[in-house]
């Protein structure tokens, strides 16, 4: 049977999911207001409105900014009973899109690394969505990564570490490079040591059964290099800032969230 599924919105998550399902065999169809994202694109069918999007496939994946579902609900004007869709839109839930379209819908929340295959995919699904709605979705999002399948309160938590978590690494990044610029080092150089030590650190405890406790202690000598920075850093309540950050993340999901 041929496997079709609509994707709504062509922006860095909706585009790199649908080149991703289109190379494993999903027959994609899309729609973006913006012309020029779906410009000259391979083994993608570009539909030229919202409404044939919604007519080319039976499950159709919303992948817009989640300030913009209420303006995307207001254009759909007919859908199949039968069609499921898929919301990535952080904040809006199942019960949103169930109370403005007679539909089933499945909640999902990927993050950044689908574009490596390499996501962790968070999936809970609304009350008219069966076993084999949320074993297709399941399905598909497997192939970009892990899934993952939550109770629909969890998801504004989910959004504030799993969704919001690369850009917290990229901003530590950021600072540990400045650090490094701040000894002396080159710009290029500065980069890659940043980049490989991190790295080479997550490959490290990949699949480990050990938490992250127990791997610091292995690598920090006491009265060693490592646990004079973690000394100074605790010192000034690291742990308590970050999850403090986390907190006000979690309380702006909530903050944005359709209902």
């Amino acid at each position: 049977m041929e496997k079709r599924l609509t994707i709504i919105g062509w922006g860095n998550m909706g585009s790199s999911l649908g080149e991703i399902f289109a190379s494993r065999g999903w027959k994609i169809f899309s729609y973006d207001k913006d012309k020029k994202k779906l410009a000259r694109k391979k083994n993608i069918f570009v539909c030229k409105s919202l409404q044939e999007a919604i007519r080319s496939s039976k499950v159709i994946l919303v992948a817009i900014k989640p300030q913009d579902i209420s303006s995307f609900l207001k254009e759909v004007e007919v859908v199949s009973p039968s069609s499921l869709f898929i919301s990535i839109a952080a904040g809006v839930s199942t019960k949103f899109f169930e109370k403005k379209l007679n539909v089933k819908v499945v909640r999902v929340m990927p993050n950044l690394a689908v574009k490596k295959r390499a996501a962790i995919s968070f999936i809970c699904g609304g009350e008219k969505a069966g076993k084999k709605d949320l074993k297709l979705v399941g399905d598909i999002f497997s192939l970009v990564g892990e899934v993952v399948f939550v109770e629909e309160k969890w998801l504004d938590k989910v959004t504030a570490i799993s969704g919001s978590g690369p850009g917290y690494l990229y901003y530590l990044l950021h600072l540990f490079y400045k650090s490094t610029l701040s000894l002396g080092f080159k710009k290029i150089l500065a980069k890659r040591m940043v980049e490989k030590t991190f790295w080479g650190a997550m490959k490290v405890i990949e699949n480990s059964s050990l938490d992250f406790k127990e791997w610091f202690d292995k690598v920090a000598s006491r009265g060693g290099t490592t646990q004079a920075a973690v000394n100074f850093w605790e010192e000034n309540k690291m742990g308590e800032i970050i999850k403090g950050g986390i907190k006000r993340a979690v309380k702006r999901a909530k903050e944005l969230s359709l209902k």
